[in-house]
């Protein structure tokens, strides 16, 4: 399956260069594409939105699925998990169509509009701007739901700053239980308990008195 959306996407975009484009017929170009004809563009905003739709019924499915196997599992953890990755899911989805629908909304205003009666869409660069921006967005959005990947970033942090000298050496223990997400606080007082023992042990014991040293003797 990945692999023919990969190479659906390859023909798809190899098809201006096959001769699917406008060089001949300047007045068929899109304003907001230039050198893509319009035919083509309707094609792909066309494609865009069967694999959109199919997309968020495969959405709606797996929603479904986890929502039932959730009822089913008496394990609190484990639906927890599953509700938290389903989120992650829809959060990356709802980027893509937030991200990618401006864009596609104004290539059919393009498509539909005389290139004379459409130079308004020349100064509508900030569309591309924000396709491409998703591409950005997953990643914040991954390393803010995983706590995989916040437990990854935060230890290179820690080492960049244990190199700067900005950090205690104790620091990245810290920070790395903080990101872990898991048995944090058990482990803040295991660690809080240890160091209260090690600071009993290490008080100065009182000297004996004259009527115990005699006992002993």
């Amino acid at each position: 399956l990945i692999v023919s959306c990969w190479l659906l996407a390859l023909v798809i975009g190899l098809l201006p260069l096959l001769g699917w484009n406008c060089l001949c017929d300047f007045n068929a170009c899109s304003v907001l594409l230039p050198l893509y004809a319009k035919n083509y563009i309707l094609f792909s905003v066309v494609m865009f939105s069967i694999i959109l739709l199919g997309i968020i019924g495969l959405y709606i499915s797996i929603f479904q699925l986890v929502q039932a196997s959730s009822k089913q599992t008496s394990s609190r953890h484990s639906r927890k998990r599953s509700l938290r990755l389903l989120k992650t899911v829809l959060m990356i989805l709802g980027a893509f169509i937030i991200c990618w629908s401006p864009l596609f909304v104004l290539l059919l205003f393009d498509v539909f509009c005389e290139t004379q009666t459409c130079k308004h869409l020349h100064s509508l660069d900030w569309t591309l701007a924000l396709a491409m921006l998703n591409s950005a967005v997953n990643p914040v959005i991954y390393s803010l739901r995983s706590v995989e990947v916040r437990r990854a970033v935060g230890s290179l942090l820690c080492c960049c700053c244990l190199r700067a000298g900005l950090c205690k050496p104790g620091s990245c223990v810290v920070i790395t239980d903080i990101n872990s997400g898991s048995s944090t606080e058990s482990s803040l007082r295991y660690r809080e308990s240890f160091r209260s023992s090690v600071a009993l042990n290490a008080r100065p014991r009182a000297p004996l008195s004259s009527n115990s040293s005699m006992m002993s003797n």
